[in-house]
């Protein structure tokens, strides 16, 4: 870190890549940020939820895994993943081995491809969108925040049976 602020103070052409690169990644990082709030905003409206607990870090998964219908068991998943993911990395640092973080990361994206694929469903897209939802949650929740879909409070079935007339 030390050797970072001394290029940077020297001002030569390595500092000056360095804190552009750090801005930029700031700009960067704070645009995704703007653009996912925005669409968990108007998806919790499309949805009948309060718009203001996107805002609020866990509270936004939790009414998330709601509106999914993935409901608290998806949840407890995500949490679980969490703490493997954390696990896994004192482990790592410890050097007790990567075993539990691979894992960790493992569980980690299969739980949000299961939620990402539960949530898009539940606005009648496909299986793809849901993937996109887990894999780059930013812009597919700005997409989806913003296009014309309803929510859909009960997922449409696969093979939808017709219901036969009597009389």
């Amino acid at each position: 870190m030390r050797r970072l602020f001394s290029l940077v103070s020297t001002g030569g052409i390595d500092g000056f890549l360095i804190l552009f690169m750090l801005l930029g990644g700031m700009v960067f990082f704070g645009l995704m940020v703007a653009i996912h709030v925005h669409g968990l905003w108007h998806i919790f409206k499309k949805a009948r939820r309060a718009p203001w607990l996107s805002l609020i870090p866990l509270v936004n998964r939790v009414t998330l895994c709601g509106i999914s219908g993935v409901g608290l068991f998806g949840f407890a998943l995500y949490l679980a993943a969490w703490a493997f993911v954390f696990l896994g990395l004192y482990n790592a640092l410890e050097g007790l081995g990567t075993n539990i973080l691979l894992g960790a990361l493992v569980l980690f994206v299969l739980v949000h491809i299961w939620q990402g694929i539960a949530l898009a469903r539940r606005f009648g897209s496909g299986v793809l969108f849901g993937i996109g939802l887990a894999l780059l949650p930013a812009p597919f929740c700005f997409i989806l925040g913003d296009d014309e879909t309803r929510y859909l409070k009960r997922r449409r079935s696969a093979n939808p049976t017709p219901r036969s007339r009597q009389g």
